[in-house]
Formats: structure tokens, sequence, C-alpha cells
């Protein structure tokens, strides 16, 4: 499947005549160009692509290159390169460029420039909608229409972002530090930096998930890094308030809907999900339900439940919540499963590391941090220490390298069970003593965070009601939802 550029154009495409051009604003943008080459570096968004006459194309293309390796750009310097162009030679020759640089003189380079990138893109929004058109109108049997909206929707995405080419303006050093004393003003009195996890022993540790933040929540089987992320998901959810609107988007590819919505009714209500599952709630305590599940009404919470996800999909999906509703976070559970737009044959390591860097662009474009969660190797396993380290992500060093910060989950009750000595000997009793404190112990384990220390919060894991407290904490109420 095609759309837009390339050979094999359809038939029905419109022709080039037929589309929005800006040729005054390409003759004079060249002429103010060929007048005064260093204006060259005040657009750089600006490609040879953009310009829609094919003269223009070659005498741009001339004057770019002949400026990059510090060369003077003028029709006389020109010439050798431009004589035998047949593209130059079609609109008069050189004495058509050198006529060019009367055109521009005195006028807004940018602004020329701004307008033939706007026509491009409009041109490229025809092309690729008569693609669409001719696609959904031809059926064929490897082009269902779910990947031919992926694909257009990926390519809708590169003209709004300029086909790669965006403004690039320097932020001043005082600015940013101005900006950087505005934050610390902020926490000083209180407010949270980043986006808070709502577990308040991580938050002391951790200064929270920024905007465009890409952070992994890492572990090995059963150690609960599902239900930690559900937790943060919570918890930012019931954080909205009229001034500051929160809204969740969770990508669940290992549960569905049905399943997370117990996980979440109890951590909200208090009763063990196994319960709900086994039938085991007694009627008069199916009022928690009702309640929780009415003020779940106000919460901008969305699960999609699909499993082994691509990148793309995800993109199309949050890009959709946001025209609607707020959105403040995105989880995604977990990496491993998330297949990347581009394939890779027999290597899961490069898929990973895409579907990692994907991620944080997507984050960044979003302007919210992605929560995802991630499996560790098996290397874990073979050490006598369980704790993980940076070394055991599994898949791809990327990961690491992408992360504004990696936190892992680690149980010891879970490994320490599966050591039982035999019974009544001393190291058994020694070992039920060890069983005993660890008992229900969470170390949430912040390994990485671009602006913070690295270190470990000890917490209270309630895996059957899905909550996440203190260690000292006996209160069994959780947040706004009972």
């Amino acid at each position: 499947m095609r759309l837009s550029g390339g050979g094999g154009v359809m038939s029905a495409l419109p022709q080039i005549a037929d589309m929005p051009m800006a040729l005054d604003a390409e003759a004079a943008f060249l002429g103010v160009v060929l007048c005064n080459n260093a204006i060259l570096d005040e657009v750089p968004f600006l490609r040879v692509e953009h310009f829609a006459h094919e003269a223009h194309r070659a005498v741009f293309e001339c004057a770019q290159t002949m400026i990059s390796r510090g060369e003077t750009a003028s029709p006389v310097t020109m010439r050798p390169y431009l004589d035998d162009d047949l593209a130059v030679q079609s609109a008069g020759g050189m004495k058509y460029v050198a006529s060019l640089a009367s055109k521009g003189i005195g006028a807004s380079a940018t602004d020329y420039a701004r307008q033939i990138r706007e026509m491009a893109q409009r041109r490229q929004m025809i092309t690729l909608a008569a693609e669409m058109q001719n696609l959904a109108g031809s059926p064929k049997l490897q082009d269902d229409a779910a990947s031919i909206l992926r694909v257009y929707e990926t390519a809708l995405q590169d003209i709004a972002d300029g086909a790669g080419g965006r403004d690039i303006e320097p932020i001043d050093l005082h600015a940013a530090m101005r900006a950087g004393a505005e934050a610390a003003d902020r926490a000083l009195k209180g407010e949270h930096i980043g986006l808070a996890t709502g577990i308040p022993r991580l938050d002391e540790l951790y200064s929270g998930m920024a905007p465009g933040d890409l952070v992994f929540l890492a572990g090995r089987t059963s150690m609960g890094k599902s239900a930690v992320a559900q937790v943060i998901a919570f918890n930012e959810a019931v954080a909205s308030t009229e001034e500051k609107p929160t809204g969740v988007l969770f990508f669940q590819q290992e549960m569905n809907h049905e399943q997370m919505g117990q996980r979440g009714l109890a951590w909200a209500s208090g009763i063990p999900y196994d319960d709900m599952r086994k039938g085991k709630v007694p009627a008069e305590k199916f009022g928690r339900f009702y309640e929780a599940e009415a003020r779940a009404r106000r919460l901008n919470f969305g699960i999609v439940d699909r499993g082994r996800l691509r990148v793309s999909e995800i993109r199309s999906a949050c890009r959709r919540w946001k025209r609607r509703r707020p959105l403040t976070l995105v989880v995604v559970d977990y990496l491993q499963l998330t297949i990347p737009d581009r394939q890779f044959r027999d290597n899961k390591v490069a898929e990973v590391g895409e579907v990692s860097s994907s991620l944080k662009g997507l984050a960044r474009e979003l302007g919210v941090p992605i929560l995802v969660v991630a499996q560790l190797n098996r290397e874990v396993e073979k050490r006598e220490d369980k704790r993980p380290q940076l070394s055991d992500l599994k898949g791809s060093g990327d990961i690491e390298q992408d992360a504004d910060a990696v936190i892992f989950v680690y149980r010891p009750e879970y490994y320490l069970e599966r050591a039982e000595p035999k019974e009544g000997s001393t190291k058994h009793v020694e070992w039920a003593i060890e069983l005993e404190a660890v008992r229900g112990v969470m170390e949430i384990i912040v390994a990485k965070q671009r602006m913070g220390p690295v270190g470990t919060a000890r917490v209270k894991f309630d895996a059957a009601r899905n909550r996440i407290k203190p260690l000292d904490d006996g209160d069994d109420r959780q947040g706004s939802m009972v």
C-alpha cells in the first residue's frame, strides 16, 4: 500500500496545474536569497519539495548546496550548475534566474517561506485525499480498511508536522533559568513539579512525571507492576478538579476491561477482587460497588483492552481522546506486547527499541507523560539478590536511553516464600521470622530519574484490594472513591 510521494500515482490524482501554489512567493523568496544568502538560515524548515515550480526547485537546491559549503550563491556563480538544467532552460534559462534577483528586494523572506510551505502542505493533503479515495473505492484483499486508515493517519500527521520541517527557535539561557526559578517557587509553595503518583512514599523520592516524560515501570512476573500502574492511573484520575481537570488513557493489553474494572472496584471499595470472581461478595456490600461506579462516571478514564497494539494505533487513540477530553497521563501495559510500525525480521531487540523511541516521541508530541509497564529479563533469577538492576531491562538498551525515569517493583516475600527450608530446622524458624517481616512489603525502586536522586520507597502492598499504603498506615480507606 502506498500513500503519497513516490511512483505509481493513480490517474485520478489531481494534476499539478490544479493544485494550490504560490509561484510569485517562490520567485520572490529566491530573489531575496540570491541577494542575501544569510536569509536561508532564518528558514530551516523550508525544503526543496515545498516548491511547486520545477525551475524554482532546481534554483533552491543549488543555492542551498552552495551556501552550505560556504560558497556564495548568485546567478553568476550558479551558472555552471544550472546552465544545462532542463527545468531551468524551460523557464528561460539563466536569464530567468538573473531576473529572480530583482523580485524580492526589501521583502520578508520568512513570510514568503511560510506561504510556500503552506501551499505545499495543501497539495499534500489533496494528493493524500485522492489516494485515499482510490484505495477505499477499489477494495483489495491485502488492504483492509483499518490498515489504510492507520497509514492515512500517519501520513496526515507528517503533513501537520510540516513534513518533518519545523521552526527551530533557540531559547535564551536567561529565559530557561527564569522558567526553572518559577518551577522552584511552585515547589516551595507545595506544588508538585511533575505529575504525582499518589503514593506518598514514592512521591517523597520521585520528583514526578513531567509533560513529555517517558517513564518505565518494570519488574519480573508477579511483582505487582501492573497493579502499581493501575493505582497511579486511578490516583491521577481522581485528582481532577474544575481548575485542573485530569484524564487518563490506559492501554491494557493483558486483561480485558471487565477484569480491570474489578481491579478498580477493589481499589475503590476495599472488597477483594478475588471475592468478586468467586461470587463471595454478599448482597449487602454491593452498595459500595454502585457508589464507586457512580463516582467513576465523573472521571476522565479510558481503557483500551486490545492485545498486540501497534504504536500507530496508540497514537491515533490518544489524539482522538485528547480532541474530546482532558489527557494528562497515558499508560501502556506493557512494552513487549506493543508492535512497532516498522517491521524488523527476527530482531526483537530492534523492535523493542523502535517502540521505546516511538513512545518517547509520542509523549513529547502529546505533551503528557507516558508510563510504560515493562518486563525484566530472566537474569534476575540467576542472582542471589533478586532486586532488579538497569541491566535487567528486557529487550533493548534503548529503553534506558529513552527513559526519563526507570522505576522497578520488587516484592521480597515472593522469592522468600519459594525458598522454604526443611520444616523443623533452625533455618526454617529463621526463615519464618524473616518471611513475616516482609509480608506484604513492596519495594518501589527509583533506579533512574533525570532530575532527581535514586532510591527505594518501601510500602505496603495489598494485592487483594489493589492498594498501596505506607507501611505504618492502618487506615483501610482509599482516595475519594469511597
